[in-house]
């Protein structure tokens, strides 16, 4: 199985939004969005058979944040929508192995104010549950 990255796995959901999806922003570009690791939950551990001291979780709960900035307010709520309706819900999403077995939106759209170009930035927090992650 590949080294997991949430990074790499959430970006194949977005390509049909943007080509312009990075692990952070890029000072370069005024149209952008980017993954980050947001922590997440307890992983969850099964037992029987083997050394459970050395048994990988089941299942583990990451959570990651996704990070828009535009320049254009309007536009940028366009992108959230389409952002949503890739992530949130989404089930059985299998890559490498791996199974999301859901993608969560927690919360709402966070407005983080503008960057130095007066670029809006807002960023929305999104949990999941994997199988086979590790």
């Amino acid at each position: 199985m590949a080294q997991f990255d949430i990074t790499i796995d959430i970006k194949a959901l977005l390509t049909d939004i943007t080509t312009d999806v990075y692990g952070e922003l890029p000072a370069d570009k005024d149209i952008a969005i980017a993954i980050m690791h947001a922590g997440g939950f307890n992983p969850e551990h099964t037992f029987g058979g083997g050394d459970a001291a050395l048994q990988k979780p089941a299942m583990i709960h990451p959570s990651f944040q996704v990070v828009i900035r535009h320049p254009k307010e309007h536009d940028l709520h366009t992108m959230w929508d389409a952002v949503i309706n890739a992530l949130d819900g989404k089930t059985n999403y299998t890559v490498e192995g791996r199974t999301y077995l859901i993608i969560e939106q927690q919360g709402d759209v966070l407005d983080l104010g503008r960057d130095q170009n007066r670029r809006h930035l807002q960023a929305l927090n999104f949990n999941t549950t994997i199988i086979n992650a590790r």
